[in-house]
């Protein structure tokens, strides 16, 4: 432990030894002591009759222990010495009784090298034997940071996202040479969760210290009086159990309790130990490992944003009941019948990100709706000092998109009534006139930013806005428009998500609205923009986004990295959040090509007739299966075409730079990128909340138009909450 001699330790080890170990100890125990340096511990269990075994990575350390157990005459109960480190040790199977890891899992900066030892350790024990592991808590650094003054280190450690991760690295020459080195600190929540993906089932927790945490000058004081200190001892073991304590002190420990011979392994007691903290991201394997972060079954979760606020990850995500959207029937030119999303009753919600695992859904923080509105979507979430501000989209009954503010004082539990942002643009033939919506938004030297989406009446397209004070927006022109004939933006570019690059320049990651991945943009100056193709297709069959890679958010997690959200449908029209992982953002910037994109418009029409139900090709004025099947091709996928460029494009790179060798090789003989799912063909872009799919007929949807006319009919509710959409 960090602490290892003075009154303050005292009560700590009376906590140890008095409190936990005799509970759990049987007689004459083998207990294997690992890294626990001085082996104080050891030395302890020793002299009450225990057998101990010891492991260290430091030469030093055990020598002492040697000469420690020789002056103490204890040297026969020392099994055997073993050094190496904790994640490398070779431990007979089965042999001990107890395990320590009282250092350890705070030293251990890499989890996967942090959950090797724990599974060794685990292996260690007979059936039903015990673990015990001290953790470092996440406040205990600051407050000793806080002690010193080290105010600049504070800040510094919180926006790194220091309370997500829990790596604290010595900021300061004065913090490396008067605290400590590099050190992992855990919430409870993660530290149970090590432990049980070792096997193991946590039966106890304790804070170490007690009610007296962070009391050391007063115990200090205690100490010189004898009964005055047993006294203080004996409230420190009693409090040391108290829920409200675990995470207040320095350390907690917990106690856990390896399966029987005869007890099954718990559900998820086992899972893949976590990526190397610390390894550089590969800008050519993004969304290898996706995950989901925010689902359930009846609603919809999609168009995350992310922020690190007073050094808290938080998401803002829309969410909203699946049987609540509604769908109108639309055909467009060459182009096969699509149920088109026309709304839903979807809210925005603030989460904390979980360090692993998705969110609980009714945990989040509601964001109240502007009045008269009843469908929101599109949030971008920004820490601003104290403040949080959130811009998103929303509309009333039939009414138009339009992009709202609002401010949180309180990290995102209550938020100000909402104020409106941005309008349709009321000038005749706008390519923003209809609806605005989708915000993403920065601050940077020269103000403040906002890109969005804006739409037509036919198509969206990426727009920009300005503001020198946050609050009131004037509009810029259009940033991002449609991509040629063939390009997977050809009919819409939305949703987008920019952050800043390492040389000052910007990256756009956003929504292809024809093929449905995300693709990226870089700009020097936010206004013009050169389109780099997509950077992550859509998911194989039966993938969380195997209809769509859509809505992204990027949240920044280093220098030149960004952990990449966005939102995912599945065939069963399941609308999910999901992370890709971290990027490496000057990697991507320098992408020399955008990826080929192989499907041609025929395999969409052919899917697109197997799975919308027949009344929607018997609507009248919409066209037949074998029309739309033999409509001219507006759109060929054959090739993914970049547009041209709108600004000096960044110096090129070899493919090599980001592709493994023997990717290149493959895409050199094969005409694709491996690593990357090629398109399955074409569809319109998704509305501004979710489309999805189903194989049951609906109920005969009504329309009052004519026969050929392209107005919007009247609506239709699918009760089943499934829409009809490829």
């Amino acid at each position: 432990m960090r602490t290892q001699s003075g009154p303050y330790h005292r009560l700590e080890s009376e906590v140890i030894h008095r409190l936990i170990l005799p509970e759990h100890l049987g007689e004459g125990s083998r207990i294997l002591d690992v890294g626990s340096g001085p082996r104080i511990h050891a030395l302890r269990l020793a002299r009450q009759g225990h057998h101990v075994a010891l492991v260290d990575i430091s030469a030093k350390s055990l020598t002492a222990a040697r000469r420690r157990f020789d002056e103490a005459g204890l040297t026969g109960q020392v099994l055997h010495m073993q050094h190496t480190s904790g994640h490398d040790m070779d431990i007979e199977p089965g042999r001990y009784d107890a395990v320590l890891l009282f250092g350890p899992l705070y030293h251990l900066l890499d989890d996967q090298e942090a959950a090797e030892c724990v599974r060794r350790a685990a292996a260690a024990l007979r059936p039903g034997g015990h673990l015990f592991a001290i953790f470092l808590t996440q406040t205990s650094i600051l407050r000793d940071l806080l002690k010193r003054g080290r105010f600049t280190d504070i800040r510094t450690l919180l926006a790194s996202c220091y309370l997500d991760h829990g790596r604290y690295l010595p900021l300061s020459s004065a913090s490396r040479d008067d605290y400590m080195s590099a050190t992992r600190t855990h919430r409870l929540a993660e530290a149970e969760q090590l432990l049980g993906a070792a096997g193991l089932t946590v039966v106890d927790r304790h804070a170490v210290e007690g009610v007296a945490a962070w009391m050391r000058p007063y115990v200090d004081e205690v100490a010189a009086d004898a009964a005055a200190f047993a006294e203080l001892s004996e409230v420190v073991r009693a409090t040391a159990g108290l829920d409200e304590l675990i995470e207040a002190g320095d350390h907690f420990l917990l106690t856990a309790r390896a399966r029987t011979a005869s007890s099954p392994a718990r559900s998820g007691s086992t899972s893949v130990p976590p990526a190397s903290w610390g390894a550089r991201p590969r800008v050519d394997v993004i969304g290898r490992t996706r995950s989901v972060v925010a689902g359930a079954d009846g609603r919809i979760c999609f168009a995350p944003a992310a922020a690190v606020h007073q050094g808290r990850r938080l998401l803002a995500v829309t969410v909203g009941p699946a049987a609540d959207r509604v769908f109108v029937p639309r055909q467009l030119p060459g182009r096969a019948p699509e149920p088109w999303y026309t709304g839903g009753r979807n809210q925005i919600r603030i989460y904390r990100s979980p360090q692993r695992g998705p969110v609980r859904l009714d945990d989040g923080h509601l964001v109240p709706m502007p009045a008269g509105t009843m469908d929101a979507t599109g949030a971008s979430l920004l820490s601003d000092g104290t403040k949080l501000r959130l811009w998103f989209s929303a509309r009333a009954q039939d009414g138009p998109w339009q992009i709202y503010q609002t401010v949180s004082c309180d990290g995102g539990r209550s938020w100000r009534e909402p104020t409106l942002a941005l309008a349709p643009d009321p000038a005749h033939g706008s390519t923003q006139g209809t609806h605005v919506l989708l915000p993403a938004v920065l601050r940077r030297r020269d103000g403040w930013w906002m890109w969005h989406a804006g739409h037509d009446g036919e198509h969206r397209r990426i727009h920009v806005a300005r503001s020198d004070d946050g609050v009131t927006w004037q509009r810029h022109h259009l940033a991002l428009d449609l991509g040629p004939t063939g390009s997977c933006d050809a009919y819409a570019a939305d949703c987008p998500a920019v952050t800043e690059l390492p040389d000052e320049g910007l990256l756009m990651v956003y929504g292809a609205g024809t093929s449905r991945p995300l693709a990226a943009a870089v700009s020097d100056d936010g206004l013009h923009w050169h389109k780099m193709g997509p950077v992550l297709h859509r998911g194989t069959a039966d993938a969380p986004d195997t209809r769509y890679a859509f809505y992204p958010a990027l949240l920044p997690t280093g220098h030149s990295t960004a952990e990449l959200y966005y939102a995912g449908e599945d065939d069963t029209g399941r609308w999910q959040v999901m992370t890709a992982g971290s990027v490496d953002l000057a990697l991507l910037a320098e992408r020399p090509a955008p990826l080929e994109l192989t499907a041609g418009i025929d395999q969409a029409v052919v899917r697109l007739r197997d799975e919308v139900p027949l009344p929607f090709w018997e609507e009248p004025g919409l066209a037949t299966p074998t029309a739309a099947a033999s409509a001219p091709r507006t759109d060929d996928f054959s090739r993914s075409a970049p547009a041209a460029p709108r600004c000096s494009p960044p110096a090129a790179r070899t493919p090599e730079r980001w592709w493994s060798s023997s990717a290149a090789a493959a895409r050199s003989s094969s005409g694709s990128t491996p690593g990357f799912r090629p398109s399955a063909g074409t569809s319109r872009c998704p509305p501004p909340a979710c489309t999805t799919a189903a194989r049951t007929p609906p109920s005969s949807p009504s329309t009052s138009r004519a026969p050929g006319s392209r107005s919007s009919p009247m609506p239709t509710r699918n009760a089943s909450g499934r829409c009809w959409w490829t």
